[in-house]
């Protein structure tokens, strides 16, 4: 019998990152922003959004693309200053650490999250 065990080295799984994973959407009922490049975007933010399901799934997609009218017509025209401001904040938030999770409580459903993730990574892609 030997004193000695064999070591064994764990297996590390890698994950190569892609641009998709710079920006993550969760679900707030799965956990709660904390990091620093975490930001919440649900109806108590200024970037969440004015239309209502109403409990009715069958509307969710006119629903965001409802959103994304709006986000384009108010948000980045300035006519909604408190949205503009919150989602220059946010963009500063993505260019400083180069990744940006954001919450809301549809994930993984269609969520107007996706037009504001959609925004800011084209946003970077003119930048560069």
């Amino acid at each position: 019998m030997s004193l000695f065990r064999k070591r064994v080295r764990p297996q590390v799984r890698r994950v190569k990152k892609t641009s998709d994973q710079e920006i993550t959407i969760h679900n707030m009922n799965l956990e709660k922003p904390y990091q620093v490049f975490d930001v919440r975007c649900d109806r108590e933010s200024p970037l969440g959004s004015p239309f209502y399901l109403k409990g009715n799934e069958a509307i969710r997609d006119d629903v965001c693309d409802a959103y994304s009218s709006w986000f384009e017509a108010k948000v980045l025209s300035q006519k909604n200053w408190q949205a503009y401001e919150e989602l220059m904040r946010i963009r500063e938030l993505y260019r400083k650490h180069g990744k940006l999770r954001i919450f809301c409580w549809c994930s993984p459903r269609r969520c107007h999250t996706q037009t504001i993730a959609e925004w800011l990574k084209k946003d970077k892609c003119n930048d560069l």
